[in-house]
């Protein structure tokens, strides 16, 4: 009898549910309907705007106490107007800019000199620019690659492609004839070290 009761609670499609993480389990009515509600699209929308509400709130609070607090969240002071003149004058002379200004670092001018729009961004690399980064990089002279690619520099075409797993071979040595220097030179390859890691090491300024 008692069990004829418990079955009459249970729906058939609810005895054994095991896509709702209740593997062999028996749900009740009542359980299954408080995990559908659950799962509701609608409150999970509302969970996901309310959120982004209260991050949007803190994120007011803060500019609010940084405009009275006159620094950062990371105790860094905030660029005034007066500043921000010293830059647009003194722009791009940043040894007179560092002096001018001895409380910011040369990194934090160079930000505040974009932030001002004073530095023409570089543009990034598109996809089609990767292909042919990746067809020609090896292969081709460094004045044909820079003609395939108008508007980007040596330099930041050398570290688009490393970033990618891209490096061209190195160039030959140039042995001086002195054998005890060319064999350090040879050596200094083998190991894939340059001649400014081989000053670092011997704690000398030049080689």
């Amino acid at each position: 009898m008692r069990e004829r009761r418990l079955s009459a609670k249970l729906s058939p499609v609810e005895t054994r549910d095991e896509d709702r993480g209740y593997p062999g389990q028996l749900l009740p009515r009542h359980r299954l309907a408080s995990i559908e509600a659950s799962f509701h699209p609608c409150r999970e929308v509302n969970m996901e705007l309310s959120h982004h509400g209260r991050a949007a709130a803190k994120a007011i609070r803060s500019r609010e106490r940084m405009q009275r607090e006159g620094v950062t969240p990371g105790g860094h002071k905030l660029w005034t107007p007066a500043e921000d003149q010293i830059v647009r004058s003194l722009f791009p002379n940043y040894g007179a800019l560092l002096k001018a200004l001895p409380h910011r670092t040369y990194a934090g001018i160079r930000y505040r000199t974009m932030r001002l729009k004073l530095v023409k961004l570089r543009p990034g690399f598109t996809g089609k620019e990767l292909s042919i980064i990746r067809r020609r990089f090896l292969q081709a002279g460094k004045d044909e690659i820079i003609a395939l690619l108008p508007g980007h520099s040596w330099a930041a075409i050398i570290q688009f492609a490393a970033r990618h797993g891209l490096r061209r071979p190195p160039k030959p040595l140039k042995l001086t004839g002195i054998k005890v220097i060319d064999q350090i030179k040879q050596r200094c390859r083998e190991l894939n070290y340059s001649m400014s890691d081989l000053d670092k090491m011997a704690r000398v300024r030049t080689h």
